[in-house]
């Protein structure tokens, strides 16, 4: 896959996160995609992620701003950098916070490609700041 091809999946993905279109989202996946944190959480396969779509969606309303996008040579590779912002617009279970707390942070997220799918991405987002962020005080 090529660099552009690569780079325009990913703008895709941003694209369709920012509606929200799960399913947009979803078609963009391999049907085995790992889906990783920075914090150590992995969910394997496309009905996993489907699930963890949905429960973000009904905890949150956010947005994928100002985004960089790059990508290795031969487009295996990619990541984008944006601003990651919104509000909790639900309880999270074991976070206090304000239900309509706003947040804002910069955010990365990593992506392996093959066949013009996504195989692995990998979110890098402080979680302890967006609690920060959302805390009741």
């Amino acid at each position: 896959m090529s660099r552009q091809a690569t780079e325009k999946l990913i703008k895709a993905y941003i694209e369709a996160a920012n509606i929200p279109d799960n399913a947009a989202i979803i078609a963009l996946m391999g049907e085995d995609v790992v889906f990783e944190t920075g914090q150590g959480t992995r969910q394997i396969g496309t009905e996993n992620l489907r699930l963890l779509l949905a429960s973000k969606a009904a905890h949150m309303k956010e947005q994928l701003a100002d985004a960089v996008i790059m990508s290795s040579e031969d487009g295996y590779f990619g990541a984008a950098e944006f601003t990651w912002k919104g509000v909790n617009s639900a309880p999270v279970e074991g976070v206090l916070h304000a239900v309509g707390a706003r947040f804002s942070m910069r955010s990365v997220i990593t992506f392996e490609v093959e066949d013009g799918k996504f195989t692995r991405i990998t979110s890098h987002r402080d979680m302890q700041e967006w609690q920060r962020q959302i805390s009741k005080e």
